[in-house]
Order: C-alpha cells, then sequence, then structure tokens
C-alpha cells in the first residue's frame, strides 16, 4: 500500500476512505507533517504504528524538519519502533528490495533539499544499479512524470532522478510532492525510462491541502494493481 503527503491529516483517513485493509507492507513517500516539529510528527509515527500492516516503511519529505536532526530522528524512532525509516538507505523485506531517499530539488528554505544537477546527481549515485530494487520511493518526482506544478505550469521534477533510473531499473516508482499530481499512476510504454515500470505519485492531499486521492495497492505475486477512493 502506498501513501505520501498525509500533512498531518491521516487521522481523518478512515473516516473518509474507510477502514484500511491488512497489507503486508505500507510505504510513506515524506511530509508526512504539515511544519516538521517534534510533536506533530510523534502524533503521525504513533498513529503509522497503529496501522495494519506488518511492516510500516517511511521516508521524509521537504516539510518533515525534524528528520533533519539525527538525535531526534533516532529518539523518534526508539518510540516507534515498529517503523522502518529510510534515508539514503536499502532495505530487503520478503524479498522485495526497496530503497528510499528524501531528497528534492530547490526551492526555498525547506528540508531535505539539494541543488540541482551535481547535487542531485550525487543522490541518485548512491542508489544500486545491480538490479535488487524493485521498488524505488523518492520524495520528490523525476522530472517529466507527476510533475507538472500547477504555480506555472511547468515540470518541476528531477532531472538527475530521471537520467539515474535507467540504470536503477524499479519495477516501481513511487513518489509525492506534486500534489496536484496525487493519485497518478502509468505504466511506462517505452524502453525510456523502463518499458512496464510503475510510476506513481502516492500523494493524498491535493492542492487545497485535503485528502482527495486515492490509495494505491499493489499485489506483488499477481502485478495487479487496485485504489482505495474517498466516499
Amino acid at each position: 500500500m502506498f501513501i505520501s503527503d498525509t500533512h498531518g491529516r491521516h487521522l481523518e483517513i478512515n473516516s473518509l476512505y474507510g477502514e484500511l485493509p491488512y497489507v503486508d507492507m505500507i510505504i510513506h513517500s515524506g511530509d508526512c507533517t504539515r511544519y516538521g516539529e517534534y510533536e506533530e510528527t510523534d502524533l503521525f509515527l504513533k498513529w503509522y504504528s497503529q496501522q495494519n500492516a506488518k511492516h510500516k516503511l517511511l521516508i521524509a519529505g521537504n516539510h518533515d524538519f525534524v528528520f533533519q536532526n539525527k538525535e531526534r530522528t533516532k529518539q523518534l524512532l526508539e518510540l516507534n519502533s515498529s517503523i522502518t525509516y529510510l534515508e539514503d538507505e536499502y532495505i530487503n523485506i520478503d524479498n522485495i528490495g526497496i530503497y528510499g531517499s528524501p531528497w528534492s530539488p530547490i526551492y526555498g528554505m525547506w528540508a531535505f533539499m539539494k541543488h540541482r544537477n551535481s547535487e542531485m546527481d550525487e543522490v541518485w549515485q548512491k542508489v544500486p544499479t545491480d538490479g535488487s530494487i524493485d521498488i524505488l520511493v523518492t520524495h520528490t518526482p523525476r522530472y517529466g512524470r507527476h510533475d507538472v506544478s500547477v504555480r506555472g505550469n511547468y515540470h518541476v521534477g528531477c532531472e538527475m532522478l530521471s537520467n539515474r533510473i535507467n540504470d536503477i531499473k524499479p519495477k516501481v516508482h513511487v513518489c509525492g510532492h506534486i500534489h496536484e499530481c496525487g493519485g497518478l499512476i502509468v505504466e511506462e510504454r517505452y524502453a525510456t525510462p523502463i518499458k512496464g515500470m510503475i510510476s506513481l505519485n502516492a500523494s493524498l492531499l491535493n492542492i487545497q491541502y485535503y485528502l482527495s486521492n486515492p490509495i494505491w495497492i499493489w499485489e506483488t505475486e499477481t502485478n495487479e494493481w487496485s485504489s482505495i477512493n474517498k466516499k
């Protein structure tokens, strides 16, 4: 199950979408908070740790300032030990390889941001290209896919990620960040980036910061996708 960009509105999910089903794994692609404060983050993590999933994975997003503080991150994860937090890290769970990274191209004074081109390229050069990654989890979209901002109607995704994804070759690339593209899912049809790869923007909030977009579930054994829509 994939969600992203809940921005502190997680307590509304069950009332708007119904009770979520059991899944082996739930993945949150960042921006679990609105302001990135410690207490706000802890409230989300307590909710997240109670979700009906065997494994609960999380990366940070540009609103999640507290995760930039290593000591406070350690404290939060010790208090919510059922959650796996990934920051430029790879993990294999039940023979599914997952890599998570919080970084986005810089704009404004937000968390986990780097300059385009060389700095962002350094981020993606860390990602293994040995075929071990089934799910690539990033907060930023790659350039040209699920990344059109209504603030100017232009692409804001990461060019370096778009270049690198051909080498990473994930089965699924899930992101968030751009709310107006939230809930969009595409099976790539051409060799570039990768034919058959699923590209998903899992943001639940729309541009007005209301829960609106569908929750997507991937059945790995049958490779079938389904969605849970807002009532």
